[in-house]
């Protein structure tokens, strides 16, 4: 009778070839992770974003506060307002920002408001969430790309009746992962006042590079 061939090497060669391959495998691994960290900043700056909240990934790594060189709170919240479509549909501009904080407003017209002649809830969900995403950016973290809202709740207090709409957002608490965020919405009228239309609370994620998806 013929002798059957081992189904399998011997111990010691087998071993060493296990070895072999998952050393291979991991250096074949390191070299992956390497090349997505240069690619990964091109890859998001390509992907579609949400909200308020895209900032420059292809921008160097941010230092405290989320800056990148040379850029201010306002001129950043303005490039990126001004590069979403819907908020350029809508017509809101950036009124102030600071490390924290964040104003938007938005002048009143007929394509704004709903069948009473109040500027739409719609419209005032869309300044507070904007104005907590501007607030949040101003606070993000080292190493974060963006961020996007991932739930927020909106209190409608008044009819919102006046020339035109404000929304300041304020910061409560930022930390790695996510920011909470208050905002409030308010009409100004004819005469200059300003009367309070709404409430919100905010919370937005803060994104790293490889989450997105």
């Amino acid at each position: 009778m013929r002798p059957r061939k081992p189904l399998c090497a011997p111990e010691g060669r087998g071993r060493g070839a296990e070895t072999l391959g998952q050393g291979d495998a991991a250096q074949q691994a390191l070299r992956d992770v390497e090349k997505l960290s240069q690619l990964a900043p091109d890859m998001l700056g390509k992907t579609g974003a949400s909200p308020m909240h895209e900032t420059d990934s292809r921008r160097p790594e941010s230092p405290p506060g989320g800056l990148p060189g040379g850029e201010t709170p306002l001129e950043r919240a303005t490039r990126v307002l001004t590069s979403q479509p819907f908020s350029l549909l809508v017509g809101a501009k950036v009124g102030h920002v600071e490390r924290g904080r964040a104003e938007l407003m938005l002048e009143n017209r007929p394509e704004l408001t709903q069948n009473n002649g109040y500027i739409h809830g719609g419209v005032i969900g869309y300044l507070a969430d904007n104005a907590s995403g501007c607030a949040a950016s101003t606070m993000l973290p080292e190493g974060a790309v963006s961020l996007v809202t991932s739930e927020y709740k909106l209190n409608l207090v008044r009819p919102a009746i006046g020339r035109r709409a404000i929304s300041r957002g304020e910061v409560v608490k930022a930390g790695r992962r996510q920011c909470v965020v208050e905002a409030r919405v308010y009409c100004e009228t004819d005469a200059g006042e300003e009367k309070l239309v709404a409430i919100a609370l905010a919370t937005l994620a803060y994104i790293y590079p490889g989450e997105r998806g």
